[in-house]
């Protein structure tokens, strides 16, 4: 990922121009489809920022309420481990649960596993459709639907494209449609 960043920020404008060449649209119908498509980026991961912050909060919470020393910090890693694709923050409650149940804390690291694994894990899930519902075009079930197929498709880096391929392809079937439409009130004009 930081591979593919430093390239998309050193060649960005050379490949937005090429992407513009490509598209077979009209200026306005293509500034307006990238537009959305950069409003859509811009949703997403601050959506990623907003949920990882809530899930290293919660977890965070957890190893305090458990008594796991050093809550703060362990909610901070929990935190950005949540925003890696695949990894998760999985790593770090799992082991806190392990060394909980291994020096005879079993209720403490059963609700450890209750709070970070059941809900620290389907917030994400919960948020994630919400938090982008309001912020794009389109609307929640359809976010939650593409969030879905993505991580379907691409896995864990589909939370991010998965909303973006289908806003993507909406805004390419209502540029058609938009088209179709015109060309039949022209046509019934005549």
């Amino acid at each position: 990922m930081l591979f593919a960043l430093f390239y998309f920020l050193r060649d960005g404008a050379a490949i937005m121009r090429r992407i513009r060449l490509f598209l077979p649209f009209e200026e306005a119908v293509r500034e307006k489809m990238l537009a959305e498509a950069r409003d859509l980026i811009f949703a997403s991961v601050t959506t990623s920022l907003a949920i990882a912050a809530v899930q290293g909060v919660l977890c965070g919470g957890a190893f305090a309420i458990v008594g796991v020393s050093s809550a703060l910090f362990w909610g901070v890693v929990m935190a950005f481990l949540s925003l890696l694709p695949v990894v998760g923050a999985w790593p770090v409650w799992i082991l806190a649960s392990i060394w909980l149940f291994s020096t005879g804390h079993a209720a403490r690291a059963l609700l450890l596993i209750g709070v970070c694994g059941g809900l620290g894990t389907t917030i994400d899930n919960i948020l994630r459709p919400v938090l982008l519902g309001g912020r794009s075009s389109l609307n929640g079930l359809l976010v939650f639907i593409s969030v879905l197929g993505g991580i379907a498709v691409f896995g864990a880096l589909g939370v991010v494209l998965g909303p973006i391929v289908v806003a993507t392809a909406v805004g390419v079937l209502d540029v058609y449609s938009e088209k179709g439409i015109g060309n039949d009130a022209a046509t019934v004009a005549e």
